[in-house]
């Protein structure tokens, strides 16, 4: 993910989540997900979006974000997506900055 789009439903994707020492694929975890303003302040997800393991994919994890979630969202600023999980003690964060945009294609 590298844009969020204005009056689109987004999708929040998480692939490949596994234990870095033994290797094995975590299909189990809790994952969640939010949108920070580069201030820090939470702008999406006041409480974390759940993203759903998807069947049968060793260790993926996906939520499609309803539209009006976005809303307060400026066209041209950028914002960070944290993406973190944890299962049986392992845990994951990731930070992608993106930005908010008008989808021409």
């Amino acid at each position: 993910m590298q844009e969020l789009y204005r009056d689109n439903d987004n999708v929040f994707t998480l692939d490949g989540l596994k234990n870095a020492v033994t290797g094995v694929y975590l299909n189990a975890a809790t994952v969640t997900a939010q949108v920070k303003d580069l201030e820090g302040t939470v702008v999406v997800g006041s409480t974390p979006l759940d993203l759903g393991y998807v069947a049968a994919s060793d260790g993926k994890y996906r939520i499609v974000a309803d539209k009006a979630l976005f809303a307060s969202l400026v066209v041209g600023e950028y914002y960070d997506v944290i993406i973190t999980g944890v299962e049986s003690g392992v845990d994951y964060r990731r930070t992608e900055r993106v930005i908010f945009a008008i989808r021409r294609k």
